[in-house]
């Protein structure tokens, strides 16, 4: 849940089983493919000892990689000195690899398995980081909300009663779904909420503080709303705290307008074509918005869009 909600896996279905405990989560498809991944594990070592070099490459670069981190936190978020962080990190980065060492005669004997699953996991996070970032920059030059302000100044669209709500992806930007209502159908509501999701690097966000509310021309509104990286994203039950005098809406009666993206791999430059690709796999495989964001299924419209990465 960490991952995805700090952008480095696609969305996934996560059941939350308890109604007391926020961080007592079930995740069905991590759940099947551990378990595909033990009986491969078991039927390919066939005993504990077999899976011994794998263990022990396995923990010491764990305490190499921990090590690491511990002086990166200490010096960017608790302001240490480089002395006393290097100091200290360097202590056990000495212990540490030493250990890596002495196992690394191993990695022939099964040592090499953990590096490939490492290499595995950093390769689709990183695939799909890259792959988010991309998507962002094609759409970034012509899908900025001051763009739009200055087409409804130029080209005013039919109007029509009630309220839209639009999630975007950046506060700056314009959603797809906006841009089609306006381009294509040439109808605007006459109030419109475009909701952003951001994710701040700690564990939880007080409700008090998850909402920012901007009025802009046009009778639309920016709200960001605030999550902690182990918070449920409810988009719903937010909107429905929200109180604004000038926009009187029911949430449970608003249309919810979302976009479904679907990459097309190319050769354009930014990344490798089987790295699109996989990110492309990724991205169709992904939780649905709606789902993700648990928005009620009845008040939901997608406006699909292709974007050539």
């Amino acid at each position: 849940m960490q991952a995805t909600q700090l952008g480095l896996l696609p969305r996934i279905r996560i059941l939350h089983t308890s109604h007391t405990e926020r961080g007592q989560i079930y995740i069905p498809a991590v759940n099947w493919l551990l378990m595909f991944a033990c009986i491969a594990v078991v039927l390919g070592f066939q005993s504990s000892s077999n899976l011994a070099a794998a263990y022990g490459t396995a923990v010491t670069s764990a305490m190499v990689i921990t090590a690491i981190i511990f002086y990166v936190v200490a010096r960017q978020r608790w302001g240490w000195s480089l002395l006393k962080a290097g100091g200290l990190a360097g202590f056990f980065l000495a212990i540490d690899l030493a250990f890596l060492g002495a196992n690394v005669v191993k990695i022939p004997g099964g040592g090499w398995f953990t590096l490939v699953v490492a290499l595995l996991i950093f390769t689709l996070m990183t695939t799909w980081k890259r792959g988010e970032n991309l998507v962002a920059q094609r759409a970034s030059s012509d899908h900025l909300l001051s763009n739009v302000i200055e087409t409804l100044h130029a080209k005013p669209p039919v109007r029509v009663p009630g309220t839209a709500i639009f999630l975007s992806a950046r506060p700056e930007g314009a959603p797809e779904a906006l841009l089609a209502n306006i381009h294509h159908n040439g109808v605007l509501h006459e109030h419109v909420l475009l909701v952003t999701v951001q994710t701040r690097s700690v564990p939880h966000v007080p409700p008090s503080e998850r909402l920012a509310l901007d009025s802009i021309e046009h009778g639309m509104y920016i709200l960001t709303v605030f999550f902690g990286f182990m918070d449920k994203p409810d988009i719903h039950d937010e909107i429905r705290r929200l109180e604004i005098p000038d926009l009187p809406f029911d949430p449970d009666q608003t249309t919810y307008f979302i976009n479904r993206t679907r990459v097309i791999p190319t050769k354009l430059p930014g990344m490798a074509l089987w790295r699109e690709k996989m990110f492309a796999v990724m991205s169709s495989n992904a939780t649905n918005a709606a789902d993700f964001f648990s928005l009620p299924p009845s008040q939901v419209i997608e406006i699909g869009t292709r974007v050539e990465v």
